[in-house]
């Protein structure tokens, strides 16, 4: 999968409609978003949106979740904000179930 299909789906579940996608004030923070995520999931992280991610499907989804997190923070949405943390702790926990040490940690923007 590709980081942009990530960053478009999760910019969709934040409320970003599909043209405010691709301006440059999104997409700027879509890569440093997906690496933030990424990186608590311990997946590789990109360079750029059009770089390959390499997951499973349970670490796409909870990588989708917390970019959508991530955005709903930058544009000030504190209840789809805190509806989307807790579906991203839940995501995440089913993504890290195999791994044997888990930091209890939200990333930070």
């Amino acid at each position: 999968m590709k980081a942009y299909d990530i960053y478009k789906k999760a910019a969709i579940r934040a409320g970003i409609t599909e043209n405010d996608i691709l301006s440059d004030s999104f997409t700027k923070k879509g890569a440093e978003f997906i690496n933030q995520i990424a990186n608590d999931l311990n997946i590789a992280g990109i360079d750029s949106l059009s770089d390959k991610i390499d997951c499973t499907s349970l670490q796409a989804e909870a990588l989708c979740c917390g970019v959508a997190m991530l955005i709903s923070l930058t544009i000030s949405d504190s209840e789809k904000n805190s509806v989307l943390t807790d579906i991203y702790n839940a995501k995440r926990a089913s993504a890290l179930s195999k791994i044997s040490s888990v930091e209890d940690v939200i990333p930070r923007p």
